[in-house]
């Protein structure tokens, strides 16, 4: 889970509870550049994830919160180490999943109708601390 999301535990309970073994939670929606981009494949399968992506041919984006199998994590250290070895230590984990994804399946759920924001500015502070003084939340204080 990225530490800058808030979310439900709902959402956090759909992820856990997807029959998948690797899943990451998808918001459905149009993207601008700076977010981390999804493209599906068959069977809500994730054939490509990252910033660079074209906006027009993506999904939608990866707000940050996953479930991935012991199978996978292996994997995905290897691929982080192999990208910090070829000079990537700038760049963000997805791109270690990138290569992945020929290999071992990679799935979504979307979260598109519950409410999730990054907070990555003042303005984002402040709009989370309104969603999470909502009812949305009142269960989880």
């Amino acid at each position: 889970m990225n530490g800058d999301v808030l979310y439900p535990v709902e959402l956090l309970q759909r992820v856990l509870d997807d029959e998948k073994d690797n899943v990451l939670a998808v918001e459905a929606k149009q993207c601008g550049k700076e977010e981390v981009k999804v493209i599906e494949g068959a069977e809500e399968r994730i054939v490509a994830i990252g910033k660079e992506l074209i906006q027009e041919n993506s999904l939608g984006e990866f707000i940050g919160v996953a479930k991935l199998s012991e199978a996978f994590n292996i994997q995905f250290t290897d691929s982080l180490s192999q990208l910090i070895e070829a000079g990537g230590k700038a760049d963000y984990f997805e791109a270690a999943i990138h290569p992945l994804l020929a290999k071992i399946q990679l799935h979504y759920v979307d979260v598109s109708d519950l409410p999730c924001i990054e907070i990555d500015f003042l303005e984002d502070l402040d709009k989370a601390a309104e969603l999470a003084t909502s009812d949305l939340f009142k269960s989880q204080r």
